[in-house]
Parts: C-alpha cells; sequence; structure tokens
C-alpha cells in the first residue's frame, strides 16, 4: 500500500510532503529494521508472515529509492562513529577515542566497558544481539 503511494506520481501538496517525510525517515529507519527481519527469517526460515514481512519491507525500501548494499554500508560507516549506550554522552558526539566493538555480534560500538555494560543489561542491546558469548 505505502509503496503504491511513494511511487504513485501526485501533485496535491499533503501527498508529496507526505512521502517526502516517508522517504526521509526510511533512510533512517529502513537498513536497521531489514537487518533484524532478515536475521530473524535466517532462525526461523518457515515462518510465512515474517518471509512476507522481509518481502514488503524490502520493496518499501525500494519505493522509497533506497538500495540495501548502499544502506547498509552507510549505516556501518555513520553508526561506527558514536558510543551505542544511548545515555552517555558520546552517543551524539564524537568520543575522544577510539570505539570497541560488541565482540559478540561486532554491531554494537562503544566508548567504554561501563557503557558496554549498560546497554548490554539496561539498553536491550541483549535482546537484539545476535550471538551471544557464553559466559
Amino acid at each position: 500500500m505505502f509503496t503504491n503511494i511513494i511511487r504513485a506520481r501526485d501533485d496535491r501538496v499533503y501527498v508529496r510532503k507526505f512521502v517526502a517525510q516517508m522517504k526521509t525517515t526510511a533512510r533512517i529507519e529502513w537498513w536497521p529494521n531489514l537487518a533484524r527481519l532478515q536475521a530473524a527469517h535466517y532462525r526461523v526460515r518457515e515462518d510465512r508472515v515474517l518471509n512476507l514481512l522481509v518481502h514488503f519491507w524490502s520493496d518499501f525500501g525500494v519505493a522509497c529509492g533506497l538500495d540495501e548494499g548502499k544502506e547498509r554500508r552507510r549505516h556501518r560507516r555513520e553508526g561506527r562513529a558514536f558510543c551505542s549506550w544511548a545515555a552517555c554522552k558520546y552517543s551524539m558526539q564524537k568520543p575522544p577515542g577510539k570505539l570497541l566493538s560488541c565482540r559478540a555480534c561486532g554491531e554494537a560500538q562503544y566508548c567504554g566497558r561501563d557503557c558496554q555494560r549498560k546497554d548490554r543489561n539496561q539498553g536491550g542491546h541483549k535482546k537484539h544481539c545476535g550471538r551471544r558469548l557464553k559466559a
């Protein structure tokens, strides 16, 4: 449904504004959510609903003019600049030193061990982390 709206050529101002906002938001949210859906689909291949969701979400991104490979690279490049722990002051500004990657998934980045612990226990990274290390 949204893909039809995004692809349609409509001269109404409110429709053009809506589509522009959808594309802007999609540029931020599309790839991380597609990656999560694909990871879930990889673990549970026989789920028809999940399969449809991956398909429709992928189509939505294409309709917004997004390329999976380019978005993956862009998010990795931009995401590595900030600490993944949302309460850290370096989650919004560049940290003074090099960031450390989560050893289990490699996706999350932290300015220090304290932020990694807090994000894992309080921030929900434990739920999203694909491969958990055995303690």
